[in-house]
């Protein structure tokens, strides 16, 4: 995600753009003073002109004149001990470099300038680093300030409560540190501070109305994704009108914060995950027209919804993961994104909801109670990237109206009771990338038009009556498939070789029913091996007959394998003994049936080996790896269209967690399988 700098960095920035100045330019006017200041070091040297460099030069000018009052270093991983020399320095950018380690003590600058710390320095920013170690006392010094940005690093401990002594601050940033400790309530004193953010940080502790006392234009405040606790009083008034304020993972309930009724300029409003267990008031409604980005999700707010929802245009809307009920609510004809995922909303979707909202990027009403079918004025959604209906009980046929929708990248309609065949004008959502069909009653074979769909890099169709061929030219449509779920359907035939050209697959599920008779059969393609990146592999319950092929064991990726309740036969000698059950004519370690001429011993030590593996790891493994691709199909996309950073958090959290423990346990097997060979 784009770092996003505070305002008054940005607008210098962009004051300073425009070419690095030649060596005779340097005298020439004030601009161009400036700009050369701010050029003097880029991509982390220093320009040389003979045995002199413009460094020398800043230095000698800095000290001197006092005309040079401008410094931005960038691409660099070293911080010049000069700068605290600039003795006429205001503006210090050093944003988006490579440093590191605590913040150095040549800004202090008391052995050139006097008894005061750079003391005509307005603006230091120096996000987007690795700084460590903890804020030092001696910013406080810098008694002109008006700007400081330490956003990005790796900043620790307390905040010193000394900064709030700095009274011409306006912009305050400290986000996406490690940070600890309260916030001190001398920030209260900061009467022009105007915008304010601490998020991400580990920060804690009560937060009253001292905190705010004198912030009289603060607009913009951002405490989010720390562990604070709100605590004022049910009729306290703000002295500030926000237009931006982010309180999520803080504690703010039980009851919804009264005082927001004060705050009628707010357009973004994050209070996710705030422990908030009431209903909205009616008077939030009164005041919402403004709001373009609402995200209320992961609390236990309860009750109805109007209808339609009063927000302003291009309004993003998150209501997900709460107690809501009674019919969904439509809103304004230009909202972008709404999500009303994971509450207890029931009714049908109103057949009217495309038509009146064309213009959704991002649609989620999962998890609900909706009945009735799915509406064809949907198909007016025409620039919906993500539509996601799954989890309800929906019933009817799929609307070939979907196929309007040509920017999809996700489509998800999983877990309902749809019936019919799949569209074969689904074949024009050339963009798809993830599509979930599974559990439903769909009946019918695999479109042909799915030729069509290169991009696609989920396919989930189980847990459904799909019957006929799996097509050989699966194998060559979907390069970029990594999950492939058919599983739980009545097809029949063999497996098609082509299926292992599919070089970026990773999942492979095309277990059968014990509950049917039509099951795949033919032999095992010898060339499934060839796919190097599998992780899972089920082709359990089908009546697939040959020998396992003996590379099988080369497929160092491999880490969960059911080809149980088959007709295979040969020797094995890898993997948990479960994967092969109910195929009477294999033979081998781990299997108790022995292999003619085996050593019993040998077979036994493997037997026993494999007992003391985690005896629900291939169904972890394999759901790990379907959960996983659903993330990565499901919910990219979705962050790509989000606005709040605690989505982004929780994403990426979530992956890494998934990722870490797979590779933990692939580890596992790989070493379980190296020490049984």
């Amino acid at each position: 995600m784009a770092t996003r700098f505070p305002r008054m960095c940005r607008s210098a920035l962009d004051d300073l753009s425009g070419p690095e100045p030649k060596d005779d330019a340097w005298m020439t006017s004030e601009v161009q003073r400036q700009k050369a200041a701010a050029a003097v070091v880029i991509g982390g040297s220093v320009k040389k002109k003979g045995s002199h460099t413009n460094e020398d030069r800043l230095l000698r000018k800095g000290q001197s004149s006092g005309s040079d009052t401008m410094l931005e270093i960038l691409n660099n991983c070293w911080f010049p001990n000069y700068i605290g020399r600039l003795c006429h320095l205001q503006f210090l950018s050093m944003d988006s470099n490579n440093l590191k380690g605590s913040l150095p003590k040549s800004l202090e600058g008391f052995q050139n300038c006097g008894p005061k710390t750079l003391p005509n320095l307005t603006t230091l920013c120096l996000s987007n680093n690795q700084f460590d170690g903890e804020l030092p006392e001696w910013l406080s010094r810098l008694e002109n300030l008006v700007e400081l940005s330490m956003s990005h690093n790796k900043l620790q401990g307390p905040i010193p409560a000394s900064l709030g002594t700095l009274q011409h601050l306006t912009s305050i940033s400290l986000a996406r540190n490690e940070l600890n400790g309260s916030l001190p309530d001398s920030f209260g004193q900061l009467s022009e501070l105007s915008y304010f953010d601490v998020s991400c940080n580990r920060l804690a502790g009560s937060l009253s109305e001292e905190h705010f006392s004198k912030l009289i234009r603060l607009n913009e405040l951002h405490l989010g994704s720390n562990s604070f606790i709100l605590n004022v009083s049910s009729n306290w008034i703000p002295p500030f009108q926000l237009f931006e304020l982010g309180m999520n993972l803080c504690n703010l309930g039980p009851s919804f914060p009264t005082w927001l009724q004060s705050q009628k300029k707010v357009w973004d409003l994050d209070l996710s995950n705030a422990s908030i267990s009431s209903c909205i008031p009616n008077w939030f409604w009164d005041i919402s027209s403004n709001i373009v980005r609402l995200n209320l999700s992961h609390n236990r707010l309860q009750g109805q919804l109007p209808n339609p929802l009063n927000v302003g245009p291009n309004a993003y809307i998150d209501l997900s993961s709460n107690l809501f009920e009674g019919p969904i609510p439509l809103s304004n004809q230009y909202i972008q994104l709404l999500d009303l995922s994971n509450n207890f909303f029931s009714g049908p979707v109103p057949l009217s909801i495309g038509e009146f909202m064309p213009y959704l990027s991002f649609l989620s009403l999962s998890g609900n109670q909706i009945i009735g079918p799915v509406p064809p004025s949907i198909g007016h959604m025409r620039i919906a990237a993500v539509i996601d209906l799954s989890r309800n009980s929906l019933a009817g046929s799929i609307p070939w109206t979907l196929s309007n929708c040509s920017h999809l990248i996700v489509l998800d309609l999983g877990n309902n009771n749809l019936s019919g065949t799949i569209p074969q004008s689904f074949g024009s959502l050339r963009l798809i990338q993830s599509l979930h069909l599974r559990n439903n009653k769909l009946s019918g074979e695999l479109p042909f038009s799915f030729c069509n769909l290169s991009n696609l890099e989920t396919l989930d169709l189980s847990y459904s009556r799909l019957s006929g061929n799996i097509p050989a030219w699966v194998g060559a449509a979907f390069m970029k498939l990594r999950i492939l779920n058919l599983s739980f359907n009545a097809f029949t035939g063999g497996l098609p070789f082509e299926l292992s050209n599919l070089s970026s697959l990773h999942v492979l599920d095309l277990a059968g029913s014990a509950l049917l008779r039509r099951k795949l059969s033919g032999e095992f393609p010898k060339k499934l091996t060839n796919l190097r990146g599998l992780v899972t592999l089920n082709l359990s319950s089908n009546c697939i007959n040959g020998s396992i092929p003996e590379n099988i064991s080369g497929m160092r990726q491999l880490a969960s394998l059911d080809l149980s309740s088959n007709k295979l036969s040969g020797q094995i000698t890898t993997f948990d003994a479960s994967a092969f059950y109910g195929n009477p004519g294999l033979c081998g370690a781990p299997l108790v049936t022995k292999c003619e001429g085996e050593n019993q011993d040998q077979g036994q030590s493997t037997i026993d080996q494999e007992e003391e593996n985690d005896n629900g790891f291939i169904d972890e493994w394999f759901y790990l790896s379907v959960g996983l691709g659903f993330a990565v199909g499901i919910l990219f996309p979705f962050f790509i269209l989000a606005f709040k950073r605690s989505w982004c958090e929780a994403y990426f959290s979530f992956v890494d967690k998934i990722v870490n423990k797979l590779g933990l346990a692939r580890r596992g097997a790989t070493n379980g399988r190296n020490q049984r060979g």
